[in-house]
């Protein structure tokens, strides 16, 4: 079993805050998502909850691009001797 990969602080944390804002944007989505009959009853236009879905479309990408590579590089330290 090898030693375990570091990633350094700032990386961890800003993992950890894109993290917490896609959480955040899914549940503000989750919450309003078919409130209201009527443009003007509804919590969001639908220009506003595609601006939310856009947002939290590119910090799930981020994640996953981040979290893709420091498995690679993970992979990539097992297999060396």
């Amino acid at each position: 079993m090898s030693a375990p990969v570091s990633i350094d602080v700032i990386e961890a944390q800003r993992n950890h805050r894109a993290g917490l804002g896609a959480y955040h944007l899914a549940k503000l989505l989750r919450e309003n998502h078919g409130t209201g009959d009527t443009a003007e009853e509804r919590a969001l236009s639908p220009n506003e909850e595609y601006g939310v879905l856009l947002a939290l479309e590119f910090i799930t990408y981020s994640l996953y691009s981040t979290l893709e590579q420091q498995m690679l590089d993970a992979e990539a330290a097992e297999v060396r001797p």
